[in-house]
């Protein structure tokens, strides 16, 4: 969604399904070689690494008014803008991004504002104590696309007929990438815990190595043996992949799990809330900040699977609880967390930097 006032370009390390997308959207797309930093960057040696010249020269070159960065590029692109004057915005998305004691000046010296997806996020990484002054960490829940999200009704038999999924059978998904945080084994176990009480329930699990990490590659090639060697989640558990068309897929869907040990946000979860599917989801970090417990969903502690199927059950047996659950998840979505909100206030703060205003609104928590 990009607003007439404002003309972006991305910069991406290598070409891949970001920059793709990004093109044909009309966004300007430059190619600039650097490699993701580790949680454990050095500032010092970081801003003198050949990428970081190169990050500087493309921006010299380009001249923009504010510069996004997330976490992976910050180290290169934090000292570019301070040689060149321009104010930096750090997009803090990750759960894992906990300041080591040598970066701590970094961050409490560097970005003119920090955004995070959630209170939780926010939390984590400031720490406790805090480390830094919270005034210039701000939270911004990003939103859906209400009207590409959207319960589909009338479409779901067909969409159950392309995917070879029976039209009446229960079919509980996990939409997610592979990485062990997301607890792809905690479903399985879950499905067997489901099994003999549903057995014509269908379980879909969909996502990829997103990051192409050689550990995320064999954390998969681990669950999906698992499931091809038991015989109870062989011919029920179907790994379907990279879907370009999440929105079909959550409308040929009864519920939607989330088994995550630890989320950020959890996009998934208001993708399928916006789609009017209710959700069971683990309440460590953003979903307990997305999901009404009770109202558009269940949360569980992490790694307890006979509680996820325990609130599977529940919704699975009551068609008219999942109808009700589904309709608050929407009406959620749209009230809380639509994209066009979110847009708008990621415009505010686009705009308040340029001017050199900083936050157009106040800050999230108390000031340290």
């Amino acid at each position: 969604m990009v607003s007439a006032r404002h003309r972006p370009s991305l910069v991406c390390p290598r070409e891949g399904r970001l920059p793709e997308t990004a093109r044909a959207q009309g966004i300007e797309t430059h190619i600039v070689a650097y490699r993701a930093a580790s949680l454990w960057f050095l500032p010092t040696i970081w801003r003198q690494l050949p990428a970081t010249r190169r990050i500087t020269a493309h921006l010299a070159e380009w001249s923009p008014d504010v510069v996004f960065s997330d976490f992976h590029s910050l180290p290169y692109v934090l000292p570019a803008c301070r040689k060149l004057g321009l104010p930096c915005a750090f997009s803090c998305l990750g759960w894992w991004f906990r300041p080591r004691l040598w970066q701590r000046g970094f961050y409490r010296d560097g970005p003119d504002l920090i955004l995070a997806p959630s209170e939780a996020v926010r939390r984590g990484f400031l720490g406790s104590p805090p480390f830094m002054p919270a005034g210039r960490f701000i939270v911004l829940n990003p939103g859906v696309d209400t009207s590409t999200f959207r319960p589909r009704p009338t479409e779901r038999p067909a969409i159950r007929r392309e995917m070879g999924l029976p039209p009446d059978s229960p079919v509980v998904t996990l939409l997610a990438r592979f990485q062990a945080v997301k607890g792809h084994e905690v479903f399985l176990d879950m499905v067997r815990f489901l099994a003999a009480r549903f057995p014509l329930a269908q379980f879909i699990v969909a996502g990829e190595n997103a990051f192409g990490v050689p550990s995320d590659g064999a954390y998969k090639e681990r669950v999906t043996l698992r499931a091809r060697s038991d015989a109870i989640l062989r011919d029920r558990v179907r790994f379907i992949g990279w879907t370009e068309s999440p929105e079909r897929l959550l409308a040929a869907s009864d519920v939607l799990v989330c088994s995550s040990r630890f989320e950020s946000y959890g996009m998934a979860l208001l993708e399928a809330m916006a789609c009017g599917l209710p959700v069971v989801s683990t309440n460590v970090g953003g979903p307990a900040e997305i999901v009404s417990e009770g109202h558009t969903g269940f949360l569980v502690p992490p790694d307890r699977p006979d509680l996820i199927a325990q609130q599977v059950s529940r919704l699975l047996d009551d068609p008219g609880l999942r109808a009700h659950m589904g309709d608050a998840g929407r009406r959620r979505a749209e009230e809380r967390f639509d994209l066009r909100t979110y847009a708008a206030q990621v415009a505010g703060v686009i705009e308040g930097l340029a001017a050199g205003k900083g936050a157009p609104f106040p800050t999230t928590g108390d000031p340290v």
